[in-house]
């Protein structure tokens, strides 16, 4: 799926994955997840403003998004993880090139942990790459076909007007 990542002098961002992971969310709360067991991290603040701001409007309830330092020693249930680098250039940023952070990122669930990103942006970092070349050995990777674009626009619009 299309889904590249913003960058402003506010921060960087990417707004497929945001709706994403509000939309994971919201289905998990909808299976019947207590939103307090379920956490999101990211590692860029515009991302999580974007994130908390479609949570308000989907009426999910009081979810936690935080970024990776602010969850350390602390765990949830269910942990969402949005990488948010998505792009031709190689691009990682130095948040993501920490193997401490990302340490601390897929080690918060207790239960569940989906992580959101874009795998070939990902797999140029050493760690990260073991991580999904593992992860695919175990057929544990989700591709979204492009020509899901449209409907998964549909959906995620859907979470923009809840």
């Amino acid at each position: 799926v299309p889904a590249p990542e913003q960058v402003e002098k506010c921060g960087v961002s990417n707004i497929t994955e945001a709706k994403l992971v509000v939309f994971l969310t919201s289905t998990f709360i909808k299976a019947g997840c207590n939103p307090s067991d379920i956490g999101i991290i990211a590692p860029y603040r515009q991302q999580l403003k974007i994130i908390s701001d479609l949570l308000a409007h989907s009426s999910v309830g009081m979810v936690e998004v935080n970024t990776v330092d602010k969850y350390q020693g602390r765990d949830k249930s269910i942990v969402l993880v949005s990488f948010v680098r998505s792009n031709k250039d190689g691009t990682l940023g130095e948040l993501l090139k920490d193997w401490r952070r990302l340490n601390v990122a897929i080690t918060r669930a207790k239960h569940k942990l989906i992580l959101v990103g874009c795998v070939p942006s990902l797999n140029r970092y050493p760690p990260l790459e073991k991580l999904l070349c593992h992860l695919n050995s175990e057929k544990l990777i989700m591709d979204l076909p492009s020509r899901e674009d449209e409907s998964l626009c549909y959906v995620l619009g859907d979470i923009q007007r809840g």
